[in-house]
């Protein structure tokens, strides 16, 4: 499963667009660790790019908005 569906699965969205337009104009997002050993989702900033990741300890998170956009 790609990191965006899993966090499509644990928010409970059966698509992208529904999330991005409950999310587009949040203050936090749902981030995932971009690490391939790890699928740590906790709430970032929505430009988030390289948020550290309190499961794996890396600088390696990175928004649903910024994965969707850019």
């Amino acid at each position: 499963m790609s990191k965006i569906g899993t966090v499509l699965e644990v928010y409970g969205y059966t698509n992208a667009d529904e999330l991005m337009a409950d999310f587009m104009m949040a203050g936090t997002v749902p981030g995932i660790c971009q690490s391939e050993t790890c699928d740590n989702i906790e709430e970032y900033e929505p430009d988030q790019r390289n948020g550290h990741c309190n499961e794996c300890g890396k600088k390696s998170v990175k928004s649903v908005i910024e994965m969707l956009l850019f």
